[in-house]
């Protein structure tokens, strides 16, 4: 079964961008596959329902990911399914 492609809506610095994040569905729980500066980022819903970015962890460089944009996009990723 392929899982959906969805374009998420984010604002960023002042635009609003539409970022490409693949759902994924296993069992009870989804998360969002998202290619954030060629690194992997996941996001994955919390015990309180809001999301959170959980890096590959394949990719040790992680340095170089901006974490307002990580933020944007998990605000991005709320809106889009509550």
């Amino acid at each position: 079964m392929e899982d959906d492609v969805y374009e998420i809506p984010v604002q960023y610095k002042g635009q609003e961008l539409l970022v490409p994040a693949q759902l994924m569905v296993t069992g009870y729980t989804h998360k969002f596959r998202v290619e954030v500066a060629g690194h992997e980022v996941f996001f994955e819903p919390d015990e309180e329902r809001n999301y959170r970015a959980m890096l590959d962890p394949h990719h040790s460089d992680s340095s170089k990911l901006d974490v307002a944009f990580l933020q944007a996009i998990a605000a991005g990723i709320e809106a889009a399914v509550k």
